[in-house]
């Protein structure tokens, strides 16, 4: 009886950490994606940004304008 007790335990902590290991790696790779998406995020922004800056030099001057006139 002591020795099933003991097989269906270690069983079930077998079980568990490896459900405890697919719950961290799936962590992982969602907070390893979330990262990614910040970054394109960012960086979308940061191209956005420049484009907007771009639109108000060009209506300020009235005319084309080189990248010279307008920063970045």
């Amino acid at each position: 009886m002591h020795n099933d007790a003991q097989i269906s335990k270690d069983a079930a902590q077998s079980e568990l950490r490896k459900h405890e290991e697919a719950v961290y790696s799936d962590r992982k790779k969602r907070e390893i994606e979330l990262q990614k998406m910040k970054k394109e995020a960012e960086d979308r922004k940061l191209a956005h940004e420049k484009i907007e800056r771009r639109i108000v030099c060009i209506n300020i001057h009235q005319y084309p304008v080189n990248d010279a006139q307008c920063p970045s």
